[in-house]
């Protein structure tokens, strides 16, 4: 798979995780994940540094936000657990 073929991937799972953030849909913080693994790849291959961190700090703060929904127990939180399958701890 090439670098342009990578990046419209990146660029539709992008576009749809904020589409999903608008509607507070769950798994919205799971799709731009995916995405940003994507676009840490492109720029990594591409030796584009600032990029890489760049997105690598969003695919942490993703990670930080789905804990901080799950944390705070209200009605989105109990949406991204169920989503995730962790909720009470169970992982399947």
């Amino acid at each position: 798979m090439n670098a342009t073929t990578v990046g419209w991937i990146g660029f539709a799972l992008s576009m749809t995780g904020q589409y999903f953030i608008t509607k507070k849909h769950p798994l919205a913080f799971v799709i731009w994940n995916i995405s940003n693994l994507l676009w840490i790849a492109l720029a990594y291959y591409s030796s584009n540094y600032p990029q890489l961190l760049m997105f690598t700090m969003f695919f942490l703060v993703n990670i930080i936000s789905i804990r901080a929904w799950i944390k705070d127990g209200n009605a989105i939180s109990y949406n991204i657990t169920k989503c995730l399958h962790l909720h009470r701890g169970n992982l399947g």
